[in-house]
């Protein structure tokens, strides 16, 4: 009975890895594209992008933006915040919100004078149909960073979005910062991996009721 159940555990487990592994997608990318220019992280900041899920929740895996630091000496750091969005009134363009998560602090130290893509990992639940950004920001101003934006917005989910910094809030045709979003699978399983899940149990539970029967005529 043990072995049965261990195999229906690894079966669950199973299933649910290829569930997550077969839902993971970009949601925005613009990476590939090529910089135009690259903005301070203290002198614009804080600076914004924004993306959008689709119609279903997911999880947010990792943003990796293209960053790099004038003086990777100076001793300064930034955050990378997920943040809120709050919609503007009709015609206006929607202004980023407050901080969901802090997704992580990066050290001027750890990056390079060129810019290179630096990726943090995280695990926010997103809604559905919902607008996020994800925030620069130097509180005490002392970072060196700068983070590269370009014109092209032909990259998956970049196009209808927004960027912002100090000037204010911007559509992408007019350069947005270059980042990666990458989510890690749906909330909520699908019935298709549920149906997998059931079938797997339902096979496996079949010797072990098999056995019961027979201890009980015994």
């Amino acid at each position: 009975m043990k072995s049965a159940l261990a195999r229906a555990s690894f079966l669950g487990a199973l299933a649910m890895s290829i569930a997550f592994a077969a839902h993971a997608s970009s949601l925005y990318n613009n990476l590939p594209a090529t910089s135009v220019g690259a903005d301070s992280v203290s002198d614009f900041g804080p600076l914004f992008d924004s993306f959008s899920t689709g119609s279903s929740a997911v999880v947010l895996s990792s943003v990796t933006l293209d960053v790099l630091a004038v003086n990777p000496d100076s001793g300064g750091s930034f955050t990378v915040t997920l943040d809120s969005d709050i919609p503007g009134s009709p015609g206006a363009l929607d202004p980023p919100g407050p901080v969901l998560e802090t997704i992580g602090t990066i050290s001027d130290s750890s990056l390079t004078t060129s810019l290179a893509d630096y990726t943090l990992y995280t695990g926010y639940a997103l809604s559905a149909d919902t607008r996020y950004w994800i925030e620069l920001n130097s509180p005490g101003s002392d970072s060196s960073a700068q983070w590269s934006w370009s014109y092209d917005t032909s990259g998956p989910g970049v196009a209808g979005e927004f960027f912002a910094n100090d000037h204010g809030v911007f559509p992408n045709t007019g350069g947005p910062y270059q980042m990666d979003v990458e989510t890690g699978g749906s909330v909520t399983p699908e019935p298709s991996t549920l149906l997998l899940l059931g079938s797997g149990l339902m096979t496996l539970a079949a010797p072990l009721r098999r056995r019961l029967s027979a201890s009980r005529r015994g």
